[in-house]
């Protein structure tokens, strides 16, 4: 069983048949193209910057690569002026994505409409943040297998990717 299956048991299989078959597969690849938005000021600007985001665009193109690695999936996003490369695991039932000395702890649930990724924990080098200091990106991936997020930090945006389209070539 892959990750997503793992993490989500039962309600893997109400996923729409898109995510159910990329998320199903060993690996694999997908292009899309994403509308990213930034919060004004400085602050914001440097952590977007520090997170790796793409710079804000209303189209910006991308590329992943997913590589399963034992039980962990190394995820790299590629945009046109950076790369994210982040690993995702299952810990006490919930997705942890690292970037860097960050790692984000998501609650996923999934039903017929896609998944959405919840923010419960935010570390810096494994150590808890408060939440008004931390990160918090808030993601869906909805039916058409896009992806749709929200990154914030103290209850303000940081930067909002959001799908404009179904990923093109999209094979895991």
């Amino acid at each position: 069983m892959q990750l997503y299956q793992r993490l989500l048991a039962a309600s893997f299989e109400r996923l729409p048949p898109a995510l159910r078959r990329f998320h199903a597969q060993p690996g694999g690849t997908a292009t899309f193209v994403l509308e990213v938005t930034h919060e004004p000021g400085l602050l914001h600007r440097a952590a977007a910057a520090l997170m790796r985001l793409p710079a804000a665009s209303p189209r910006t193109p991308g590329t992943l690569v997913v590589t399963v690695r034992g039980e962990r999936e190394v995820w790299e996003r590629t945009f046109a002026d950076t790369k994210l490369t982040t690993v995702q695991h299952i810990d006490g039932g919930r997705l942890v994505e690292a970037a860097g000395p960050l790692s984000f702890v998501f609650e996923v649930t999934a039903d017929e409409r896609g998944m959405q990724y919840v923010p419960v924990a935010c570390r810096c080098l494994g150590i808890p943040l408060p939440r008004a200091f931390a990160p918090r990106p808030a993601l869906r991936q909805p039916a058409v297998a896009r992806l749709e997020g929200l990154v914030s930090r103290g209850g303000r945006d940081i930067a909002r990717p959001t799908a404009l389209g179904a990923p093109e070539g999209s094979q895991k």
